[in-house]
């Protein structure tokens, strides 16, 4: 599907699958691509998930459990031999009355969880006797390519990080360099550090020592914490070229914010985001971190207010110069964020300080609501909630009897329903 953007709301006719329409305004117009096929989209998407959920279902029928699990893997948690593993919230007990899980032993998970999936390899020959669901060379040493045992953190929906631990209980993430087992998810817009031949190298250090604080582990906290949480933006859209329609009012073409450049955004601290009621300072794009720190910086909501950044107490009050978030700051937030999609151990949502296994959500349906597939822009100034649907296909009802509006039927279900609305208003 191809996303076409308008400055004014289009008419678009919604047709469902019985074949009835409605009317509906939206500025964004979802046109079908030259290889466009709904259908086969449905079944790519929904059979990953069926077998996703077949993975599952197997794993718990040997009482098992997994880690943490994404679109096309399933981290199950096994150790060499099984047995029970200490965690919270766990349907088994341990001789000193702890929680705990059921670790299959790696051999079960041969047996009962990949070869299952053997029949389902639609190849012939020596690649057709795999299984479709098969180890990540991870869990094999490289010397002797025999199973080992790796460890996960699992902070919430897709972001995690693998790894083990040295002689000394320091954590390292599992992985080739560069290739490292860890999710960047809610990390890759920071400007971090960036060594051309160590790459990846400043975000791997955030996760080990992530690692080392929840396993309470000592792990000096990185040097870059200390400087302020830039990020990236480029505009790519109208939609994002709108956001800057203050910043670019009365000023020359060449000093406006236009298409395809690139800007570099820098955060409040939290109080003075409250006090100064400031949602993020932009300013130009720059690799050179410590040129990021020195330079002024523009209100996105007011460019008239420009201020320079700050790294110490964020409660000293200044008219212009305004206390940065740091990474270090950043990290404290990436590290209590909390999973809406998945309750605690005692069926409570999920907090800061929640831990142990998981439970899933019994959700009821009570409407349907039709979305388009794209979410709210990052900058986009009249929505602040970023992740709800941005367009939201709702039947229009008839203003009399409140049936659904169909074809070119603009306000009332017929006439009849618009004359008898008519005459009980007016009576």
């Amino acid at each position: 599907m191809n996303i076409t953007e308008h400055r004014r709301p289009h008419d678009l006719t919604v047709t469902l699958p019985d074949n009835t329409s409605y009317f509906c305004r939206s500025r964004r117009v979802e046109t079908p691509g030259t290889w466009f096929n709904p259908l086969l989209a449905t079944l790519v998407s929904s059979g990953g998930r069926l077998l996703l959920a077949t993975a599952i279902s197997l794993l718990h029928r040997q009482d098992g459990e997994y880690a943490l699990c994404d679109t096309d893997s399933l981290f199950a948690v096994a150790t060499k031999n099984g047995g029970l593993v200490p965690c919270l919230g766990g349907p088994h007990r341990l001789p000193d009355g702890r929680e705990a899980v059921l670790a299959l032993s790696h051999e079960q998970v041969q047996k009962e969880l990949i070869d299952p999936f053997r029949p389902l390899n639609p190849y012939d020959g020596e690649l057709g006797r795999r299984s479709i669901l098969e180890l990540e060379p991870e869990n094999l040493n490289p010397e002797t390519r025999e199973q080992i045992e790796i460890n996960a953190l699992s902070l919430a929906a897709k972001r995690y990080a693998l790894f083990t631990l040295d002689e000394n209980d320091q954590p390292h993430l599992v992985g080739e360099p560069g290739k490292r087992r860890r999710s960047e998810h809610g990390l890759g817009h920071l400007l971090l550090p960036h060594d051309p031949d160590q790459p990846g190298a400043a975000l791997d250090e955030f996760w080990e020592h992530l690692i080392a604080t929840e396993l309470g582990l000592d792990h000096p906290e990185p040097d870059y914490f200390k400087q302020p949480a830039f990020g990236r933006l480029t505009v790519t859209s109208q939609q994002d070229q709108n956001a800057f329609k203050t910043y670019n009012q009365d000023r020359p073409y060449p000093e406006q914010i236009r298409p395809w450049q690139f800007l570099c955004l820098a955060h409040p601290h939290p109080l003075e985001r409250a006090r100064l009621s400031i949602r993020a300072l932009i300013g130009p794009y720059d690799r050179n971190l410590d040129k990021l720190a020195t330079q002024e910086w523009i209100d996105r909501g007011n460019p008239s207010r420009t201020y320079r950044l700050r790294l110490d107490n964020p409660y000293e009050l200044s008219d212009q110069t305004i206390a940065a978030q740091t990474i270090g700051d950043y990290f404290d937030s990436y590290r209590n964020h909390t999973d809406p999609k998945m309750l605690g151990p005692d069926g409570d949502r999920c907090h800061p300080w929640t831990r142990g296994l998981l439970q899933h959500h019994h959700v009821a349906a009570r409407a349907l609501v039709r979305i388009g597939k794209e979410s709210n822009p990052l900058l986009d100034p009249d929505d602040p909630t970023p992740g709800e649907p941005t367009i939201e296909y709702r039947p229009r009802q008839c203003a009399g009897c409140g049936k659904p509006l169909t074809g070119h039927q603009k306000k009332w279900h017929n006439d009849a329903c618009r004359k008898r609305t008519s005459r009980r208003v007016g009576g």
